[in-house]
């Protein structure tokens, strides 16, 4: 992950690489988005300028630990790597949010869901 080479999954369908990340997430003693982080995540989903709107995430990004920004930059790696082949996959922006986004905040709700959307 670290030199930004192509991930090889091998024969683990998307669901097993999904499942694992749940796992992942879940096994942390915090969630890589605080509970105030997603709901300022979320408002910066409410901004319609995309200039802005990047720089609000990254505003709140920078705030976060330095484990957790890695952590998530990793995450973010993964996902971008599984919606690059979501037609083989069948695997949509919004299912993998879906499936992320409570071991992503620990939450559930509107705000969580719009954080990770914004994210993922």
């Amino acid at each position: 992950l670290q030199d930004g080479s192509p991930l090889d999954f091998g024969p683990f369908a998307p669901e097993i690489v999904v499942g694992l990340l749940r796992e992942w997430l879940a096994d942390l003693p915090e969630p890589l988005l605080s509970p105030a982080a997603a709901e300022q995540l979320a408002a910066c989903a409410d901004i319609d300028s995309p200039d802005f709107q990047l720089a609000c995430v990254r505003f709140v990004l920078a705030q976060l630990a330095a484990e957790a920004r890695c952590a998530l930059e990793c995450l973010l790696r993964l996902t971008g790597q599984l919606l690059e082949h979501a037609a083989r996959n069948q695997l949509s922006a919004g299912e993998l949010t879906r499936l992320l986004v409570q071991p992503l905040t620990r939450q559930t709700g509107e705000a969580a869901s719009r954080a990770a959307g914004l994210l993922l």
